[in-house]
């Protein structure tokens, strides 16, 4: 049995055609069912809308000003702020990357220093394996995404 093209994968709601749709609907169904999907298919479409992105659409910018005189000034400060603050976390997470990387070579230089002036397997071990440890836990972060 042949499947028809499912109506909701058109990227665009309004060529959602009849003869589409009631390909999904029963041959013996009723006709004010047909006429009732029809109905709400008709309004949904009609009523749903969406956009990507920190902004609203420039009729929904207009509507704004409606309501509030300045909202869509408002509206564009708050997407700029927005903006500025990924950058400073992108900058402070770098810093932390950094920071950690200095920390881990720190313990591992201190552990070749060790070694050099013939402390014991005591000090040098866990000081050897924690800048080991920090560097492979700071790679993980890195690749789950928690800089």
């Amino acid at each position: 049995m042949n499947k028809p093209d499912r109506a909701v994968d058109d990227p665009d709601p309004d060529s959602i055609d009849e003869q589409r749709l009631l390909r999904w609907v029963k041959p013996e169904a009723p006709q004010e069912i047909r006429d009732l999907i029809l109905n709400v298919v008709s309004k949904v479409t009609r009523v749903s809308s969406s956009y990507r992105g920190p902004l609203p659409t420039a009729e929904e910018f207009r509507k704004y000003n409606e309501v509030q005189e300045d909202a869509a000034h408002r509206i564009l400060q708050m997407a700029e702020r927005a903006v500025e603050l990924q950058g400073e976390d992108h900058k402070v997470a770098r810093r932390r990357i950094n920071a950690s990387t200095a920390i881990a070579f720190g313990m591992i230089l201190l552990t070749a220093l060790g070694m050099g002036i013939g402390l014991g397997p005591i000090v040098i071990i866990p000081l050897g394996l924690s800048g080991v440890v920090s560097l492979f836990l700071r790679e993980i972060l890195k690749l789950l995404g928690r800089h």
